[in-house]
């Protein structure tokens, strides 16, 4: 009981978090929880090498650029 209350609240917290499928009700299985391992080491060794961005930059960007793409379809 405890292990598929467990299995539950990490599938909830998966798709809160936009890592899993909420139209899937099986649960996380080790290959998922490996691939998400992998991102997460990917993303701190960029970060490490510098490769980090500004959030706020970022956002920035990406609302000019879909503001540019409303713009043009309008035209």
């Amino acid at each position: 009981m405890l292990r598929r209350a467990h299995a539950e609240r990490e599938r909830q917290r998966a798709i809160e978090l936009g890592i899993h499928d909420p139209t899937d009700d099986e649960p996380m299985t080790e290959e998922d929880r490996q691939t998400i391992r992998e991102k997460i080491a990917q993303g701190l060794k960029s970060l490490r090498e510098g490769k980090g961005t500004d959030g706020a930059a970022f956002f920035a960007e990406m609302y000019a650029e879909l503001d540019e793409l409303e713009r043009q379809a309008r035209e």
